[in-house]
């Protein structure tokens, strides 16, 4: 991707949980370049192991 661009992605939500995402340029990944989101269930509430 160019310096500066943007994309969308589509993702399905379907599944409660927390997720991670990253880039996989290890020298990236090592910059910061993660993030950790999370799936609520129906209900609005997170799922518990």
């Amino acid at each position: 991707m160019p310096v500066g661009s943007t994309i969308d992605l589509l993702i399905d939500m379907s599944n409660p949980g927390d997720w991670m995402m990253h880039c996989h340029i290890a020298e990236h990944l090592e910059a910061g370049m993660m993030l950790k989101f999370s799936v609520l269930d129906e209900d609005g509430k997170e799922e518990m192991p």
